[in-house]
């Protein structure tokens, strides 16, 4: 389509939306090399893809109105691609292009003799490609440098790792047991972080034909791409002519998985006890009292990694806890949780670690700060509903993968008009993400699941 007649906030351009069945062959107008596929633009109805910062593949779902007898052509097994390409509606502009498979039929409801509504369940192809797989191989490296050669060997695939620190432990030996390549990539990555103890995600992007790797701590470190247009909601918000201001206004805003102060503190946000023991060398065994996630986030407010208006603490961690106060521990000197691990020892590869351990204390603690950061983000999500025109791609490549999950957006909360809610304002760490194409009506959608591990506070002075 690409013209700008009515342009709207939600507008979007669909070039190709088309149903590729292998050793199907179509009757074609233009014959040629397409003639394997069918388009099936002007009989669906909207078109959902899904991104999580914790899924190496895409997912979707397509529904359409079924008035021609799409089920009844031989071939349609469940197994078929479905292309889509659309974009933004400037021409100069490059479109997005994936592939998905119909991993099943969702559902088929018939209306009457002539008409289905049909939903198919999709995954991208990458995905599919995975699933199919079992492995059994053994890699030797660091995290990041097994993942690029399962994801090279195994599935062709290559690894972003733009926006990525190098991880902290030292090489270690993974020997893959008969799973699929991404779930041994996730694996490896449940072993890895930074040397503030800092988790690692790798998804797929809308935005890129590369699996991206990348750190927590690098995701702070970025600004958000809307920094300058944050994001705003009101619960007072009028209709403007201003095309900017109606682009970036939240139409809904809904809070869920809110902090579970106790349940952060039991698995590990307070203070924790940590028995490590090595077998098979002379070291002897260690043990002591850890704050890990303080210590983290001090760690990237000391590095400015957390910008100083973003300084307010999820937990207040100077809380006396006796209630007669006769013991006078803080939440973070409590140990609210005790952890005992064993290492085996890396003889005689003195250079590489075994899988299940570090070959140090300071190393094997870095993975409950890994998993209590992890949950910081998990209990307290912001769930947003706004028009798509934001995360349309633009002709600015780096930007373009700033607009996937795994980044950060910018969002100002207003009580009234003039009054601007610091605690539910500021950055906020983007998780999953849902595309909603409407498609009769070229109407785009964001549907956005967020969170951060500390809230924004008033600066003094």
């Amino acid at each position: 389509m690409n013209d700008f007649v009515n342009f709207t906030p939600e507008s979007f351009d669909l070039v190709k939306l088309s149903l590729k069945v292998q050793g199907l062959t179509f009757n074609s107008s233009s014959g040629g090399s397409n003639a394997d596929e069918i388009d099936i633009i002007g009989p669906s109805v909207e078109l959902s893809i899904f991104e999580h910062i914790s899924f190496p593949f895409l997912t979707g779902k397509l529904a359409l109105v079924d008035d021609f007898g799409l089920l009844d052509f031989p071939g349609i097994k469940g197994t078929e691609k479905v292309i889509v390409e659309f974009g933004h509606p400037a021409p100069y502009i490059k479109n997005i292009t994936k592939t998905f498979i119909i991993r099943s039929i969702d559902s088929s409801n018939t209306y009457n003799d002539y008409t289905n509504v049909i939903i198919f369940d999709l995954i991208e192809d990458v995905g599919f490609y995975d699933r199919t797989q079992r492995i059994s191989k053994g890699y030797s490296g660091t995290g990041e440098e097994i993942i690029r050669k399962i994801l090279q060997d195994k599935l062709g695939k290559e690894l972003d790792t733009t926006y990525c620190k190098d991880s902290y432990q030292q090489a270690f030996r993974y020997v893959v047991p008969f799973i699929s390549p991404m779930e041994a990539c996730m694996t490896v990555l449940s072993r890895m972080t930074t040397a503030t103890g800092c988790p690692y995600f790798l998804y797929s992007s809308l935005y890129s034909d590369k699996i991206i790797l990348t750190d927590l701590e690098s995701i702070l470190e970025q600004d958000p791409f809307n920094v300058n247009t944050p994001f705003s909601f009101s619960q007072g918000q009028l209709s403007t002519n201003n095309f900017i201001t109606n682009a970036t206004s939240i139409k809904k805003l809904r809070s869920s998985e809110l902090e579970d102060t106790l349940e952060l503190v039991e698995e590990g946000a307070g203070g924790i006890f940590y028995n490590y023991i090595i077998i098979g060398n002379e070291n002897k065994p260690a043990s002591g009292h850890f704050s890990a996630v303080s210590k983290a986030i001090e760690s990237l407010e000391t590095a400015g990694t957390i910008k100083p208006d973003q300084f307010s603490r999820l937990v207040k961690e100077d809380f006396i806890v006796d209630p007669k106060e006769l013991l006078e521990k803080t939440l973070v000197e409590m140990n609210s949780k005790v952890v005992s691990a064993i290492g085996t020892s890396n003889y005689p590869l003195d250079n590489i670690d075994s899988f299940n351990e570090g070959s140090s204390i300071g190393q094997a603690i870095l993975s409950e700060s890994r998993a209590a950061l992890l949950l910081y983000l998990t209990k307290n999500i912001y769930e947003l509903e706004m028009p798509g025109f934001m995360f349309l791609p633009s002709t600015n490549s780096n930007k373009n993968i700033k607009l996937s999950v795994g980044n950060q957006i910018a969002i100002k909360n207003y009580k009234a008009p003039e009054t601007e809610l610091k605690s539910k304002s500021g950055r906020y760490v983007m998780l999953a993400k849902r595309h909603i194409l409407d498609i009769p009506e070229r109407a785009h959608t964001i549907s956005l699941q967020c969170s951060r591990i500390t809230n924004q506070s008033a600066l003094k002075g």
